[in-house]
């Protein structure tokens, strides 16, 4: 996804496993993003939901060094588990 799109949408992301593509968002509702996100990528998209300042974090370390690349380790360390709930849901598949 190109790096104005991530800054414009606030989206990013974070891993692509067997065709689906996990995201990280400040916004849960936003379907017509995750749409536009899985046209563009062919992949299934898994948004997982994560603070507005830690998105911030992560899009400034992201797009601040075309090359540097992203670091999901680094994202994972700075979040407080105590701010995190898992959420489980019954797949029908």
């Amino acid at each position: 996804l190109p790096r104005a799109f991530l800054q414009r949408s606030r989206v990013v992301p974070m891993f692509r496993v067997e065709g689906e593509l996990t995201i990280a968002v400040d916004d849960p509702t936003n379907l017509p993003l995750f749409d536009e996100i899985a046209q563009r990528t062919g992949c299934r998209v898994l948004p997982v939901v994560t603070a507005a300042a830690d998105l911030d974090w992560a899009l400034q370390t992201l797009l601040s060094d075309a090359e540097r690349r992203f670091d999901i380790q680094d994202f994972v360390d700075r979040v407080d588990e105590h701010a995190v709930q898992l959420v489980e849901r019954d797949s029908e598949d």
